[in-house]
């Protein structure tokens, strides 16, 4: 059932884009991962507390909206912080969803978006 939660997860890009962590001495400065956090779902449908939270679905990719044909989606499991690492230069965008124990998935936070700069 989509929208299983009343309060979809609220998606904060991290306001420091992290540092490329490759060691290539061409490019030292290139950045190339962005950390995501994002604030657990407050209450269910029905507004009972969340307990029954099984995980996060990270989609990124470089078309909006965020569509699973156009995006890349990950599992993140019970986390409030993910970094997407290995990306090439050029605009991105990222949302998050929340998913129950029953497979139930919570319609999408607000998209964001990051542009990593060319290096």
């Amino acid at each position: 059932m989509k929208g299983y939660w009343r309060y979809s997860p609220v998606l904060l890009l991290c306001l420091v884009v992290a540092v490329c962590g490759k060691s290539d001495p061409a490019q030292p400065d290139r950045i190339d991962s962005v950390t995501l956090v994002w604030e657990a779902p407050a209450a269910s449908a029905d507004g009972s507390p969340v307990d029954d939270l099984a995980g996060y679905r990270v989609l990124y990719g470089r078309t909006s909206p965020l569509a699973p044909e156009n995006s890349v989606s990950r599992d993140v499991g019970i986390v409030t912080t993910w970094t997407v690492r290995d990306l090439e230069p050029g605009v991105y965008y990222f949302t998050v969803l929340a998913i129950d124990t029953r497979g139930n998935v919570s319609e999408p936070a607000v998209e964001v978006s990051v542009e990593l700069p060319e290096r």
